[in-house]
């Protein structure tokens, strides 16, 4: 179908019953047939997706751990 993995990018799902997140494998959909994506821009989506999907502020520890790990390039597998 197209999608790329996030190769080392640690993602969590926040809680949606309980107290325990849920490690997920991160995937994107490229326009063009990119091997690489920018931390930056990867940090920038997932404050987005934190805020507008899950409701969350910016200073949210799940999503603070999540940033923290994301390196400045990362690899589309």
């Amino acid at each position: 179908m197209g999608m790329k993995e996030l190769k080392d990018v640690r993602y969590l799902l926040p809680p949606l019953q309980g107290a325990n997140p849920t490690e997920m494998i991160l995937m994107v959909l490229c326009k063009t047939e990119a091997n690489c994506l920018k931390g930056e821009e990867l940090r920038e989506i997932l404050i987005r997706i934190f805020r507008n999907v899950y409701g969350r502020k910016e200073d949210d520890e799940i999503l603070a751990e999540i940033l923290a790990g994301v390196p400045d390039k990362i690899e589309l597998v």
